[in-house]
């Protein structure tokens, strides 16, 4: 369910973003953020309900810094390195040493302080770390088709901007459905590990398939590709969720949560600056608005590509992942590993 929410609002935001684009302003697609923002707000603050019992706990805001800091360090790095400033630029050296710097103060200062931000005990733990980088490389590969599929049928096939977003409603369809099925499947067998080893295999046939579109794509083609993606990343999204949740004790269930949500973000702000930054260079420098249709296409090409390959890793991490029981409640510890 929460998946398939997810999915809902990854693809409904670039849809309604175009349609604005299209019928007023670019700006407004941020506007309207704002009462979108306040409705979550109501929502959090009347709906969740709230423990009587009361335990003291001190907040780790030297390392949410330092954790910060040395992502944004490192992101904006990927960002500009060959666009606003030569990769061997003192810019981009000097970002990129600050945000090793940062990552090693981090690291250190997470081993000595009460209660950090992001336990590294965590780590040791081979599901965990599993399913981290699982998620870190489908989190790059899906938010790089949310980003350049749109980008294709706009500037490739001449679609608007409207129907440009649009176009991955086939995607959200197909990872609800998978969402769906796989959560059905995992909750009835107790075994994750089957659904999470079919999840990488049928990205990459998705992306083969998009490697293949061209100026002469059919709308239907371009429908089944992205449905094939969809339904790739909604098998394993959400359960590797699940498997950091159950590997975990209770009190440890927040900042795993946390913890996986954040390496599939970061992996999805690493996806799209990487696959930009490889069709930006394939254009020679030039902006993708001043390319024409077969240009363009030769560009996107190689990314998809990309995908495929981050496709693979995800399906290595997962055959490192081991078998654990599923619990039946939150309150008993994590059954034991097998593999």
């Amino acid at each position: 369910l929460t998946s398939g929410i997810f999915a809902v609002s990854s693809v409904l935001g670039p849809a309604t973003g175009g349609w604005i684009a299209d019928n007023a302003s670019w700006r407004w697609a941020f506007f309207v953020s704002l009462p979108v923002a306040a409705i979550a707000l109501v929502v959090v603050w009347f709906g969740f309900g709230k423990r009587e019992e009361r335990e003291r706990h001190a907040i780790d805001v030297l390392g949410a810094f330092l954790l910060t800091a040395a992502a944004a360090s490192g992101l904006y790095t990927a960002v500009s390195g060959g666009v606003e400033a030569p990769w061997a630029s003192p810019l981009i050296v000097g970002l990129l040493v600050l945000s090793a710097a940062l990552a090693t103060a981090f690291v250190l200062w997470e081993r000595r302080v009460e209660e950090p931000i992001l336990p590294l005990a965590l780590f040791r733990e081979r599901t965990i770390a599993s399913a981290q980088i699982a998620l870190f490389t489908v989190g790059a590969a899906a938010f790089g088709t949310i980003m350049l599929v749109p980008l294709f049928v706009q500037r490739v096939l001449g679609e608007s901007a409207t129907h440009s977003g649009a176009v991955l409603t086939p995607l959200m369809l197909g990872w609800i459905l998978a969402s769906l099925l796989s959560g059905q499947i995992v909750s009835h067998t107790g075994r994750y590990r089957p659904v999470l080893l079919a999840g990488p295999p049928v990205m990459a046939v998705g992306f083969l398939l998009l490697s293949g579109m061209g100026v002469g794509t059919t709308p239907s083609e371009t429908i089944r590709n992205v449905f094939v993606i969809g339904f790739g990343v909604g098998l394993v999204m959400q359960t590797f969720i699940v498997v950091v949740q159950n590997a975990v004790p209770r009190r440890m269930m927040g900042v795993a949560t946390a913890s996986a949500q954040f390496s599939r973000m970061v992996g999805a702000t690493v996806g799209v600056t990487v696959m930009g930054a490889i069709m930006t260079a394939r254009l020679h420098g030039e902006s993708a608005g001043a390319a024409g249709p077969a240009e363009l296409a030769d560009a996107i090409h190689p990314v998809f590509f990309v995908g495929l390959a981050l496709a693979a890793l995800a399906f290595v991490a997962t055959l490192f992942l081991p078998h654990q029981e599923l619990r039946d409640r939150m309150d008993t510890e994590p059954a034991p590993q097998t593999a």
